[in-house]
């Protein structure tokens, strides 16, 4: 068999590229920009959630449940054991618990 599994290439299925030129135009490509913004109001709206956050990445996610949690020394905080010290360390380092 000779097909292969077109890993990373990219799917483009309808405004996508137009999309990606409208963001470098506005001048933020990076998180909290113009479609980030649209995006929570977006999920708020349609949901009925009060506010949404979006974020880069899942460490992004445990760093700010880390600090909503508002953690505190003694307090236990599990992770799975798949999680590793690279991503539970820091967020959990920063609130100055461990």
């Amino acid at each position: 068999m000779s097909y292969r599994i077109p890993f990373n290439k990219p799917f483009v299925a309808g405004k996508e590229l137009y999309y990606i030129a409208e963001a470098v135009t506005r001048g933020n490509i990076a998180a909290d920009g113009y479609f980030t913004k649209a995006c929570c109001r977006l999920l708020e709206e349609g949901f009925g959630i009060k506010k949404v956050l979006l974020v880069p990445s899942g460490t992004a996610a445990l760093e700010l449940a880390a600090m909503l949690c508002d953690l505190q020394p003694g307090d236990e905080v599990i992770a799975s054991w798949s999680v590793g010290l690279g991503t539970s360390g820091p967020p959990i380092g920063k609130t100055g618990v461990w």
